[in-house]
């Protein structure tokens, strides 16, 4: 951070730039005065859902008569809203909770079933993926692989439709894809269906199990359904990624595949029944004495999952999520991409309480996402994959990015913070936080996880400014480091630059660096003006500035009164003159302006009514309020809250509020934003196109 000759009088903020050459800035005194938070509604407590039900073999439509009859009203139940910053917050009602049933598969479109017995589905990924198509006929089942759906109407008949490359619509020899329903048989007896990947098993009435497609263990695709071990009485079946189990109405679960052709029996969990069983990277299924059990693949040993917990109901993708007979959900496993709904993205070997706050009757975990039907009809995801499922009116549920401006921490005395691929921050205290994943190679999610941070330890900053995996920072006896990429050459620990000089500013870009040293004189190092890594002219001594090697300080401002605050990216300059005008380039932004940032694809400024506004490339979120589009003029960014100080990075943003509490929004791919995300979404009920079956092929 570079000045221009002005005393530095409140709270400044370094730069990080990917292509900026100089950032200067110095914020005028007399900041905004706190605004207090507001209030979290309280929530009402939603009625208890049923007790679990014991798998049957009925045929699907008689379970969906006993589950609806089953339920309490929706008008007894309390409501949930969207998830607040971090808590939940809930609205005192829920309208239009329509949900009955829900499917996905690891990616690709989405199929619910409401509660009028309609079957919708819709594609989230795509140019109109909030706008859902219904499929003609009243269903009581759904379920959906990456590649293929298929559905029990009421009427006790089952449906296909998607690719078809294996078999997998067991519809008979050919292997065309279906855009719409294709009739599986003449059979009016189906009580369930499973997809997974390019195999699909079913249940009928009867208790007799078929499958079809690439099924796991078995060399030949078969493109007519397989009766399963005839004279055995089936309850339910599951596929996963290679093995697929079954429980039979009384005795032991039975899994075959990776080699194993026949099923065989599961040692050590013989019971006489079960109530739900899932299949993904492993397999879990709890008995009707509410216990949980699970273990790997086809055969595993079992163990028992918190015998404390009177378990109702599971289901596994790269994670397991659990719901107790109480509403309560549970998930452990992989969470890289926030699929357990905790608020972070560590792994989890023992389940931990996600959630809280709903009674939920059903959970849906594939792949990296989830999704949960509460016992008032209400859908909520979260977890990767999904953006685009809340609505217009909402956000995305990828947790790669988000955004909305999250807090960081609960601190109120951050004083600077500087973006780049990661973020650092500087407190009140001088003392340094940095936290992202470009740090060590490590997932640093939190402030408080950067132990390794390679700058001087116990040190105490003055300025700090961040570009890429780069950065560098003065400390109050004028010292300057730099750590991460200087020119060609990478240095860890930070390196001291300039030994016996004194500084007082730095501004970052990549494989150039330049700061000001306290008698005013310009110094740079690393790659000179013009050069490329691939050139090995390259300096790691500072060196005099000479001409514009420093855009900033060569901005004229002519005509437009001498800058203030200056900052510049790729040769794009903007900035504030003292009489809080702001140009970038040759345009003016109207405004009176106090501070501004210049990201590598957006720019963000702070008014004098300490208001905070954001512009340029709206992508992964670094604009704020959950704007998707570019922006060519500013948009406000929060507007309840007040706001001293910004930070511009390569895709995401960071500022302090009034009360020098710290937010960031936008890329999250090396945990740079330091902060709990939202565990869950809403999602409402798509609206319908009108049409009257699927339209087209299937999203691949």
């Amino acid at each position: 951070m570079l000045d221009l000759g002005k005393r530095e009088v409140g709270v400044t903020v370094a730069r990080a730039r990917r292509g900026a050459v100089l950032a200067i800035l110095v914020l005028l005194a007399g900041a905004p005065a706190p605004v207090a938070a507001a209030a979290t509604p309280a929530a009402e407590k939603p009625a208890a859902i049923p007790a679990a039900e014991r798998l049957a073999a009925t045929s699907a439509a008689d379970k969906w008569a006993a589950s609806r009859a089953a339920e309490k009203p929706a008008a007894a139940s309390a409501a949930e809203g969207p998830a607040a910053r971090p808590a939940v917050a809930r609205p005192a009602a829920e309208p239009g909770a329509t949900w009955a049933a829900v499917a996905f598969g690891d990616y690709g479109p989405f199929c619910g079933i409401r509660d009028d017995r309609s079957l919708w589905c819709w594609d989230p990924g795509s140019a109109d993926g909030r706008t859902a198509a219904r499929i003609s006929g009243s269903w009581a089942a759904v379920d959906r692989s990456g590649q293929h759906t298929c559905g029990i109407r009421t009427d006790g008949s089952l449906w296909c439709w998607g690719d078809n490359l294996f078999g997998e619509l067991g519809i008979g020899s050919d292997d065309e894809a279906r855009g719409e329903p294709a009739r599986v048989g003449a059979d009016h007896t189906w009580a369930s269906v499973t997809t997974y990947s390019s195999a699909t098993c079913a249940t009928r009435t009867d208790g007799s199990l078929w499958c079809w497609g690439d099924l796991p263990g078995d060399d030949e695709d078969h493109r007519s359904p397989v009766r399963v071990r005839a004279g055995t009485r089936w309850a339910a079946v599951s596929i996963g990624d290679d093995h697929v189990c079954a429980a039979p109405r009384t005795g032991v679960i039975q899994c075959w595949g990776s080699g194993r052709r026949q099923p065989a029996g599961i040692a050590g969990i013989e019971r006489a029944s079960w109530t739900s069983m899932a299949t993904g990277w492993r397999t879990c299924a709890v008995d009707t004495g509410h216990e949980l059990w699970c273990w790997e693949d086809h055969d595993g040993a079992p163990h028992r999952v918190a015998p404390e917990r009177s378990w109702a109901t599971v289901d596994v993708g790269s994670h397991v999520c659990a719901l107790t007979t109480g509403g309560d959900m549970w998930c452990w496993g992989a969470n890289e991409a926030g699929q357990l709904g905790d608020g972070t993205l560590e792994t989890r070997a023992a389940p931990v309480a996600v959630n809280a706050g709903p009674r939920w009757r059903t959970v849906v975990a594939e792949g990296r996402r989830t999704c949960g039907l509460t016992d008032a009809g209400a859908l909520w995801c979260w977890g990767s994959g999904v953006s685009g499922l809340a609505g217009d009116d909402d956000v995305p549920l990828d947790s790669l990015a988000w955004p909305e401006p999250l807090r960081v921490g609960a601190g109120t005395d951050w004083a600077q913070v500087a973006a780049g691929d990661y973020t650092c921050a500087i407190r009140t205290d001088r003392t340094l936080s940095c936290w992202g994943q470009e740090i060590t190679g490590e997932d640093l999610a939190q402030p408080g996880d950067e132990a390794t941070v390679t700058f001087p330890a116990g040190a105490r900053w003055r300025s700090l400014s961040v570009d890429g995996p780069s950065a560098c920072g003065v400390l109050v006896d004028a010292s300057l480091w730099c750590t991460g990429y200087v020119g060609k050459m990478y240095h860890e620990p930070a390196q001291r630059v300039g030994a016996g000089a004194t500084w007082s500013a730095v501004d970052v870009d990549g494989d150039r660096s330049c700061g000001r040293r306290t008698d005013a004189t310009i110094w740079c190092w690393g790659l000179p003006p013009g050069e490329t890594q691939a050139t090995p002219i390259y300096s790691y001594e500072p060196e005099p500035a000479t001409g514009c090697a420093v855009p900033v300080w060569c901005w004229t401002g002519a005509g437009r009164g001498r800058p203030l605050i200056a900052d510049a990216d790729g040769g794009t300059v903007c900035a504030v003159t003292t009489a809080h005008d702001l140009w970038c380039g040759e345009t003016r932004i109207a405004g009176a302006w106090v501070d501004v940032s210049v990201g590598a694809q957006h720019v963000c400024g702070i008014q004098r009514d300490a208001s905070l506004w954001c512009w340029g490339a709206a992508g992964q979120g670094r604009l704020g309020d959950a704007v998707t589009a570019d922006q060519l003029a500013p948009i406000r960014v929060r507007p309840d809250a007040r706001w001293i100080a910004v930070s511009a990075g390569t895709a995401h943003t960071c500022g302090i509020r009034s009360d020098h509490s710290l937010w960031c929004w936008g890329s999250n791919a090396e945990r740079q934003l330091g902060a709990t995300f939202p565990v869950r979404r809403r999602v409402p009920v798509p609206a319908g196109t009108g049409t009257s079956q699927f339209p087209g092929r299937p999203v691949r």
